[in-house]
């Protein structure tokens, strides 16, 4: 089943936008229409009808500076050129976020294994967690205890993953990372990704389609962990349960870079004028 989900992935594309699927179909004119389609929102993801109760207009990245208070406002003002490229160029941007989402899928180590080994030494919870971890690798649940140790870890290690990512983008080492105004938009740019990546994509483990779901973008990714997780309750050999949360987490984090909205961004800008 694991290579059957797997192999699924490696021939079918999911694509943003229905534009996006046409230049795609136009640009491999012998690419199979069937095996390719739109990508369905995630529920969270979805607009509240018009009319709503309390409803607020949704920030976009043409207005982002105006729904900043004065503090955030002169917060990206003097900010480094990378910070203002990233809330106003949307070119930069993206391509800063697709280099990242790249990163974290085709080479989560990279970037997820160095923040691993790193947050071993602040977080006490990583063996509640990673025997949560073999609780579901094996079928079963996971206590409440192991949940929570398991969100803990997932969190601190995506912030930490975040951070590398995006300051390596940004061509900053870990020094600059950690002081700064620079350092500053990273810390508070990386919490508010890794939050929302945690809690929307691991706070409930899915089932392994919807891992695959996840992370369907690198075809090498999902079999590799396809293939550590195995399926029906039955194991891989010589199966690393660390191995396969840092994949997890990799994924999460990149399926929400993928889908960074504005809001986000204002949340973390605001966060980081305060810091400062």
């Amino acid at each position: 089943m694991a290579m059957r989900v797997a192999a699924r992935y490696q021939r079918a594309f999911e694509f943003p936008t229905p534009k996006a699927l046409k230049e795609y179909l136009k640009e491999h004119p012998k690419a199979d229409k069937s095996k390719h389609t739109v990508e369905k929102k995630d529920e969270h993801e979805k607009k509240e009808p018009e009319g709503s109760k309390d409803q607020k207009p949704k920030a976009t990245w043409k207005n982002i500076m105006h729904g900043l208070s004065s503090k955030a406002v002169s917060f990206v003002k003097s900010a480094p050129d990378q910070v203002k490229k990233f809330v106003q160029d949307d070119s930069f941007r993206r391509q800063t976020l697709m280099a990242m989402h790249k990163n974290l899928t085709e080479a989560p180590a990279k970037f997820v294994k160095n923040a691993w080994d790193s947050a071993k030494e602040e977080v006490h919870e990583f063996k509640e967690a990673g025997e949560g971890v073999k609780n579901w690798m094996g079928g079963k649940k996971m206590s409440d205890h192991q949940k929570k140790a398991f969100r803990k870890v997932a969190i601190h290690v995506a912030i930490a993953s975040i951070a590398g990512a995006l300051g390596s983008e940004f061509g900053a080492g870990a020094a600059v990372v950690s002081k700064g105004v620079l350092g500053s938009f990273i810390s508070s740019t990386s919490k508010k990704i890794a939050i929302k990546a945690v809690i929307k994509r691991l706070e409930h483990l899915p089932a392994y389609e919807e891992i695959a779901h996840i992370g369907h973008h690198s075809a090498e990714f999902i079999s590799t962990l396809l293939e550590k997780i195995g399926t029906d309750g039955q194991k891989s050999d010589h199966v690393d349960p660390d191995e396969v949360f840092q994949m997890m987490i990799a994924a999460a984090v990149a399926k929400e870079l993928k889908h960074l909205d504005p809001e986000t961004v204002q949340e973390a800008l605001e966060a980081a004028a305060e810091a400062e």
